[in-house]
């Protein structure tokens, strides 16, 4: 990313985040305790489909 300089100046501050989303809550106990311990970094969202 260093090769072009002035998007790497641009981006370097910036955090990045995983966004996961599900369409029904499906996820371990385990995986809601790994979410909720890295929230910085990671979120989580239901988005229900309707037909």
């Amino acid at each position: 990313m260093k090769n072009n300089e002035s998007f790497y100046n641009i981006i370097k501050n910036y955090k990045q985040k995983i966004l996961y989303v599900t369409s029904k809550e499906c996820l371990t106990t385990g995986a809601y305790k790994y979410i909720e311990e890295n929230k910085d970094i990671l979120e989580y969202q239901v988005i229900p489909i309707e037909a």
